[in-house]
């Protein structure tokens, strides 16, 4: 139930175009009932699983504009902690991604940003997290690097049948770009991948930057 509160108190407070309008909220004494804005496309898992990954152009686009939702969450100290296909929506035709379920989501002001608590989806979860450290904001960062890689190639970086495996991987090994599923990845989008999973939270890319890399501006 204060998992719940805190996601509408979170969510309701959050207007921007990339990011699901949570309207209103109410209850009877079994449900709690979310009015949300209409995504009428469905998620971006549905879209990958029935289309396979996005072409350069819309992959582009879509990193930039969560980004931009992510940038907006930042300055507001929220984390979203859980960004990943499943919970990015897509209207106007699939053209508009937007952010959805605030339910990992943190009010995190500075200095109290570093959390702790362990969250999140097995194969987006950033290092730090995986090792058990306080994190913050750069979680997000983290995870948009793993959605952008899983746009354009249909699959996560890291992922292995093993769930400790997973976790060496994401702490150890670098995003490969020689399977053959991901050698068509361009130079400039690994360029901007790898900048988004750097293994230090300190050395990412910002959001705002992400903004003005070569391969955003490109498309």
């Amino acid at each position: 139930a204060l998992q719940l509160r805190r996601e509408v108190e979170i969510h309701t407070r959050l207007h921007h175009p990339n990011i699901v309008r949570m309207y209103a909220w109410t209850e009877d004494e079994t449900l709690v009932y979310l009015v949300m804005e209409l995504a009428a496309e469905g998620s971006m898992f549905k879209r990958m699983k029935r289309d396979g990954p996005f072409d350069e152009v819309q992959a582009a686009q879509h990193a930039a504009a969560v980004a931009s939702a992510l940038q907006y969450c930042h300055e507001r100290h929220v984390i979203h902690r859980d960004l990943k296909p499943e919970n990015v929506m897509l209207a106007d035709g699939g053209k508009r991604p937007m952010i959805s379920d605030f339910g990992w989501a943190v009010h995190a002001p500075a200095p109290h940003e570093a959390r702790t608590t362990l969250c999140g989806t097995p194969e987006y979860l950033a290092p730090e997290i995986v090792r058990g450290q306080p994190h913050g904001k750069a979680v997000d960062v983290w995870c948009l690097g793993i959605l952008l890689f899983e746009m354009l190639v249909g699959r996560t970086p890291f992922a292995d049948a093993n769930p400790a495996e997973t976790s060496r991987r994401i702490v150890e090994e670098q995003p490969s770009f020689s399977a053959p599923d991901a050698q068509h990845v361009p130079f400039l989008a690994r360029d901007l991948i790898c900048k988004l999973l750097a293994k230090r939270p300190s050395s990412r890319i910002s959001l705002e930057e992400v903004g003005r890399h070569p391969w955003i501006v490109l498309h």
